[in-house]
């Protein structure tokens, strides 16, 4: 399922794509003002709910939970609203390309953090960014493999998603 935002580029065979619910599920309303989309990056938390990031979108917060995902569905598709779940793929090797990206201007084999971000001019979204070098223990969740136009000409990057592993610098 390509998205506008969000294309997995490989093949699905080994990826484990499974439906939670949200915290919140009113962000599957396409008219809500900050509607989910895809690709953006969400957090399990304790009770095995789906949230954004920092509740409530600290601008630069990164994700300290390796149990995030990124969300494998289109804005506003009924099946999402009337289940009130949201598919996310969770633990593979797969290579994608999204437009939740902060960066543009890495070289290959950059490691990638999930961070909030501002996305389409609305704050409070989850997408990658570059792992800091000034700062230690960052999880990664995917290397970046290049920069890309989606048609329409959104930029965003081509990037391989790998298990979670913490940095230590």
């Amino acid at each position: 399922m390509a998205g506008p935002n969000f294309d997995i580029i490989s093949g699905l065979e080994y990826t484990d794509r499974r439906d939670y619910n949200l915290v919140d599920p009113t962000i599957l309303n396409p008219t809500n003002a900050n509607p989910l989309v895809d690709g953006e990056w969400l957090e399990l938390d304790a009770n095995q709910k789906l949230l954004r990031g920092t509740a409530g979108g600290l601008a630069g917060a990164e994700s300290v939970n390796p149990l995030t995902f990124p969300v494998w569905a289109e804005t506003g598709r009924w099946d999402t609203q009337t289940i009130q779940k949201v598919p996310v793929i969770r633990w593979a090797y797969f290579e994608a390309r999204t437009a939740l990206v902060t960066n543009t201007n890495c070289v290959v084999g950059t490691p990638l953090i999930v961070r909030d971000m501002t996305f389409k001019g609305i704050a409070g979204r989850r997408g990658l960014a570059i792992a800091p070098t000034t700062t230690a223990n960052h999880f990664i969740f995917g290397l970046w493999e290049k920069a890309w136009t989606f048609p329409g000409g959104l930029v965003g990057c081509q990037f391989i998603r790998v298990p979670v592993f913490s940095l230590v610098k």
